[in-house]
């Protein structure tokens, strides 16, 4: 596994999200519109020795996510715009592949009212916003 992929991320976001002290790591991993036109895909895999993102129809695309960090921090290039529908791909230890869906690729359910409410320690219907529906 190379290290240090070149990246716009600046260090200490680099640092904040492998760490698990980013205060939003929606902002920064998962899709984001690329000024190429494309779409950068940050992930947090550790441990993964290759990330690949493929689309929902199974159809691997032409560029593979790259480590930015050693600590499992991986970016990529791809074609497309946000909402994009994809999965990842990626290799451990074991040499196996796994797919998985990308969390980050889907928006909170949560407002800015829900997160106020759950900060104080008010939102009574909490349910009807966590966990699966």
């Amino acid at each position: 596994m190379s290290f240090a992929a070149p990246t716009s991320l600046n260090p200490e976001v680099i640092e904040a999200l492998v760490t698990g002290e980013h205060g939003d790591p929606f902002a920064v991993l998962g899709p984001h519109a690329s000024r190429d036109g494309g779409v950068t895909v940050r992930a947090f895999l550790p441990g993964a020795s290759e990330v690949t993102v493929v689309a929902d129809a199974g159809s691997v695309l032409d560029h593979p996510l790259k480590v930015v960090h050693p600590d499992g921090l991986w970016e990529g290039s791809i074609p497309g715009r946000p909402p994009l529908r994809y999965r990842l791909r990626a290799s451990f230890g074991d040499g196996q592949a796994t797919e998985m869906e990308d969390p980050y690729r889907f928006h909170s359910t949560l407002s800015g009212f829900d997160l106020h409410l759950l900060g104080e320690g008010t939102h009574y219907r909490v349910y009807d916003k966590l966990g699966a529906h």
